[in-house]
């Protein structure tokens, strides 16, 4: 066994395995022009990229590294445990070898003007966005302990009768993004912007597929006067948000809020059915760097407007968790 991989055990195969989850081909997949190949996206120098990779994946994991990382040590691992790629299934024994780009572009289609997941009109998921207060003041830390505890548990702060209720918004990324630059503006840029108005919630949260969070039990919150709530039974006050047409600040209309009562166990639902949002590439590395990696795909709030491939899928170690099908 080499040195290096003798050492960090599995965390040599995590990185592998994030290696192969972020490029999704090497020269051998490359179209050809006159015998060069033709470069359509950005190429990695793989001995640069993996090692880059392996000394973050063990400072995330608290594995302080003792081998020294170098040509030799990185081709002894590498020759051991190659670098497969993905799409054309060649390996890759020798560090010097050049990686990356993406499929679609390399064989030949159009990606210039592809919308991906954050950016397409109609969002199909319900989204609880994760909110910070004085016990989680990061909304990661918030949504790190859901996924560890498995259950999102209902709030009954500002929720009508006796029962508590967990909270999804219908509104897609892109939307939450306008409203929070909207939100950044100073007043005289935007002078009629009411301040009760404020979403306070982080660019965190768990997105679960619309039609499979109904089947569980959301429904939409029922806006209305206080004629509307006497009618309701006590049951039904979890579903009913004030609305006021004289009052502004009474206006939440615009969440597209759907409610689902008590509590929300994750196993409950098709892991395929629920996406991560994290808020920029770097968290999601370091979530998929972790040695209990979870089970759904890891997107970053960032990819709004972005033409990128969020990679919004499950890597190999995580597709490997999945429970049989």
């Amino acid at each position: 066994m080499s040195e290096l991989t003798d050492e960090i055990g599995d965390l040599w195969d995590i990185s592998m395995d994030i290696l192969y989850f972020y490029h999704e081909c090497c020269y051998n997949c490359q179209p050809r022009d006159s015998g060069e190949y033709v470069w359509l996206t950005d190429k990695y120098h793989l001995g640069e990229e993996l090692e880059n990779i392996v000394v973050e994946v063990c400072e995330i994991n608290n594995h302080e590294l003792k081998t020294k990382i170098n040509y030799q040590t990185l081709e002894e691992s590498l020759q051991e445990k190659p670098f497969t790629c993905p799409n054309c299934g060649t390996d890759h024994f020798d560090i010097g070898n050049e990686i990356g780009g993406e499929w679609l572009a390399a064989r030949g289609q159009d990606t210039s003007s592809a919308t991906h997941l954050l950016t397409r009109t109609y969002w199909p998921y319900l989204t609880h966005y994760t909110k910070t207060d004085e016990q989680y003041p990061d909304g990661l830390e918030r949504l790190c302990t859901i996924i560890n505890d498995g259950v999102i548990r209902g709030t009954s702060n500002m929720i009508e009768g006796n029962r508590s209720a967990v909270c999804f918004s219908e509104c897609s990324p892109i939307e939450i993004y306008e409203m929070l630059r909207i939100m950044g503006m100073e007043k005289d840029e935007l002078p009629n912007r009411r301040r009760g108005f404020e979403w306070r919630r982080s660019k965190h949260g768990i997105a679960i597929k619309r039609n499979a969070l109904i089947r569980y039990g959301a429904r939409p919150v029922l806006h209305g006067e206080t004629a509307i709530r006497e009618k309701l039974g006590e049951d039904e006050l979890w579903r009913f948000k004030m609305f006021d047409p004289n009052i502004n600040q009474s206006d939440w209309t615009f969440e597209r809020e759907f409610r689902v009562v008590e509590t929300i166990r994750l196993d409950s639902f098709d892991p395929l059915d629920i996406i991560l949002l994290v808020e920029n590439v770097t968290e999601q590395f370091r979530l998929l760097a972790k040695r209990d990696v979870p089970i759904y795909a890891i997107v970053p709030f960032n990819y709004v407007y972005s033409t990128d491939n969020p990679n919004a899928r499950l890597s190999d170690r995580q597709w490997n968790k999945l429970p049989e099908r």
